[in-house]
Parts: C-alpha cells; structure tokens; sequence
C-alpha cells in the first residue's frame, strides 16, 4: 500500500476548501447554475431577470413569489433543480420541500439536486448515505429535500423553502372545479402548513384557466406575481419591446408566431404562452372558424370511420354519433353522410355496417374503448374487419387539441348547399362544438375529435393500418 504523506494531505483538504469557499460563482442563482452545469446551463436573460428576484426575496425571508412563465422556457431546470442545489451550498442545514401534479414527477427532481451535490466536489452539501432516497434525501449536516405530489400527506415535515412546481397537469385537470377545489384545500392545509417561521414559497406555473392556483393565491396580501408572456406585450415587466420573445435563443418570435397559428389556437396560446387565460365557455371552438367545401377530393391520404356509442334508445338519452373523415395533407374534412340519433343496439350495428358499405375506402373504424363502445365491438368483429380501439384522452384534452385545426381553417365540412344530406346534422355540429364543454351534448364534439386526432397520429408516426381491400 502506497503511504501517503500527511503534508499532502493535508494541502489536498485545503484546497479543495478553498475551492468550495472561494470563487465568485457561489453569489447568485445563474452563475451558480451555469458553473455546476459546467456551461450547459445558458444565463439568459429572463432567467437572470427572474433569479434575482428570487435572491433578493429569498435574502429578506418569508417570500411568497408565483412565477408564471410559459412552457418549455428553463423555469423549473432553474428553480426545481439549480435553486435548492444553491440553497443547500449557501447552507447544507436547510430544509427543502418541492411538490409538482404528481409525486414521480417531482421525485425526479429531487433526484437530481441529490445526484448534483453527490457527484461534485466543489459544493458544500454531502448526501446521507442512508437516507438518499430521491423523494427524501439529507445532508451530513443535517438539511433535507422531499418531493411529493400534490394531495399528498406531508404531516410532521417542516421547510424553510417550499417549491410548487405546475401543480395542474393538463387541461382536464385546469377546468376541473373538483381538481381546483382539492389543489386550494390542499396548499392550504397541508403544503403551505409545513412552512416554518420566516419560510418562503415559490410557485412556478404556467397558466391554463382564469380560476387556477395563481389567481386563487394573487388576491392574498404578500403575493408577488411576475408574469412573463412568450412575446412582449405592453407595460412588460422586463422592459422589453412590444413583440419581442422572452428568449429568442430557443423561441424566437416567428416560431412562437407559427406555433400559435398552425398548431395551438390563439386561446390556448394567449392563456399557456402570453399567460392571459380566459374563460372556456363558448369559447373552445366559435362558430366562424368552421370552412365548408364543395367537392370531395378525389382521394385522400388518410381516412376512416369514427363512432361515439350511447344505444339507449330514450327520449334524454346521448346521441349516436358516427361519420367519416378523410384527411389530405393537413386538412380535414367531414364526409357528408353522418349518423347522429338515438338508437338501440341492434340499430347502431345496423348504422356501422350501413357507413362502411357508404364509405368502403375508409381505412379503419374508430370506436371508444368505453361506455358502450366494448359491447358493439365485440358484435360487430364478425362483420367488420378493420375496427380500431379508441382510448379516450378525455373529452376536453380532446375538443382542446383539435380547436387550433378548426380555427386555421383545416376541419372542413361539407356545404349544405352542394351536399343535401348534410343538411340533417350540419347545425348540430356547430351548435355542440360551440356550446362545449358547457351544452347538454357532446356526442359529435367526440366523435369528430377522436376521428381527427387519430388521422393526425397516424400522419406523424407513419402508422400502416391494413383493412378491407
């Protein structure tokens, strides 16, 4: 065995001391970032904007920030993963909790301020061998970081730094008075409850409705939001210029532009991106977006048969609703035979048999995989070849991700004028989708969604789908 010499030694701990103490890159959140990171981390500017700030509130103690930002921008790579590495070298006995929508997703950030200060030696914090679990992990002196997911327990943990991180998910869950209900109750009784005297909280989020956790939180004393749009606006709180991005490294103005126009839908990009949400109510889809044609391409790159199955046949019951849809290049258009009544079962496999024999080209036959969806398929696999399961998204994340085709001009449907049998269903077409998610039904909204989402899945995955020849 090599012996090694005390001097030696001694010089190794002392400068690696003085690597730890020293250097100007321990003083803010960015430089931090960006010398851990070994530069993969970029200072942008509204990161430096919005980091400061934190600092400075962080410094005075008992700060309250909510930190809207849109998507995809580097907020949670600098606060859920950067800012408690910081915290934890300024001072290894602090206590961290982070919470996101859902415990593995705020697990792999605890995960990876634990592996940051594990793996360098150049930061004050040492992991706990023994309790270095990614959703509960502690420092050698005696500081701590746990995730967890929203609605969980959090009983007997105290923090001096609480982090919220997108507390709402998804669409579903925005517009949900039952999840906004349980995300109040729950930062009230139990996350903001672990706060210890003098703790601060920091929520970062984009916005989805006009009733989430930000404007839940903004009528309270104490709060301060800093909302930052994808694109400058005016009064900008960085001083930015009308129309300018809020990081043209990654979004620059005309992706963000596109991107609002071909893919998400003014609604949907003024709430997430500029964080300006409105209220969904006759909103989604309005009733001039819709283009109509008058003629039926000669072919298509893409089409099938798409079902929204209620069979009971009663005077309050939901619709049938079943139609074709056919898809070139990225256009869309219903087929001017629809199914949409109340029927029993014996009449709704009539009505799947009667569209495939009306429109034998189409490749597929959608059914829901739910409510009564599994019943007719298995009677109607005797008869029809080329049935797709459906599994449903959820009605809104649905209507949502298909509102910006309509709005662009890229769902089209058959005019009346040219097409009689449209006549029967064309107003209750658009009387649903304008009335949705708030109308007595939604059968057509469903059933068009799902056909138009499954067109748009098969284009991008290059999915082969053999049916009848």
């Amino acid at each position: 065995m090599r012996r090694i010499d005390p001097r030696t030694a001694l010089a190794a701990i002392a400068a690696r001391h003085r690597t730890i103490t020293e250097g100007d890159w321990r003083g803010t959140i960015a430089s931090f970032a960006e010398h851990v990171s070994d530069g993969a981390w970029k200072p942008y500017a509204w990161l430096v904007y919005v980091e400061r700030i934190i600092r400075e509130a962080l410094d005075k103690g008992g700060a309250r920030i909510i930190l809207n930002v849109p998507p995809r921008h580097g907020k949670s790579l600098l606060v859920s993963q950067y800012l408690p590495a910081w915290i934890l070298d300024q001072d290894p006995t602090q206590r961290i909790i982070l919470a996101s929508y859902e415990s593995g997703y705020a697990a792999e950030w605890g995960k990876k301020v634990r592996d940051l200060c594990d793996s360098r030696g150049d930061i004050r914090p040492s992991v706990r061998p023994d309790v270095s679990a990614r959703k509960h992990w502690e420092t050698l002196h005696g500081g701590s970081m746990i995730t967890a997911g929203v609605g969980a327990a959090l009983t007997g943990r105290g923090s001096f730094v609480l982090i919220l991180d997108d507390p709402t998910k998804n669409w579903e869950q925005a517009y949900s008075k039952v999840h906004q209900l349980m995300l109040q109750n729950w930062f009230d009784s139990t996350f903001i409850t672990r706060a210890e005297p003098g703790a601060s909280v920091i929520i970062i989020m984009t916005r989805w409705s006009p009733d989430d956790l930000t404007a839940y939180l903004a009528k309270r004393l104490g709060y301060i939001v800093i909302a930052l749009p994808a694109i400058a606006e005016e009064n900008d709180p960085m001083g930015r210029a009308i129309g300018e991005a809020l990081c043209p490294e990654r979004y620059p103005v005309e992706a963000l532009l596109r991107m609002r126009d071909e893919e998400m839908g003014t609604r949907k990009f003024d709430a997430m991106y500029q964080q300006r949400p409105s209220s969904i109510e006759g909103q989604l889809v309005k009733r001039d977006w819709w283009g109509f044609y008058d003629e039926i391409p000669p072919a298509f790159d893409d089409s099938l048969l798409s079902w929204d199955m209620t069979f009971k046949k009663t005077e309050t019951g939901s619709y049938v609703a079943g139609g074709g849809i056919g898809r070139l290049g990225a256009q869309y258009f219903m087929l001017p035979r629809l199914v949409h009544k109340r029927m029993s079962f014996v009449e709704t496999q009539q009505a799947v048999l009667q569209q495939k024999a009306q429109y034998p080209w189409t490749i597929g036959t959608l059914i829901e995989n739910k409510a009564n969806g599994p019943a007719i398929k298995d009677s109607l696999k005797q008869l029809v070849d080329d049935i797709i399961d459906w599994e449903p998204q959820g009605k809104l994340a649905q209507a949502s991700a298909v509102s910006p085709i309509v709005e662009a001009g890229n769902f089209l449907l058959p005019n009346p004028a040219v097409f009689p049998e449209s006549k029967e269903w064309i107003d209750s077409w658009i009387s649903e989708w304008s009335d949705f998610p708030t109308g007595a039904h939604d059968d057509l909204v469903d059933m068009g969604s799902q056909g138009v989402l499954k067109l748009r899945q098969r284009s991008n995955v290059h999915e082969l789908f053999i049916g009848r020849a």
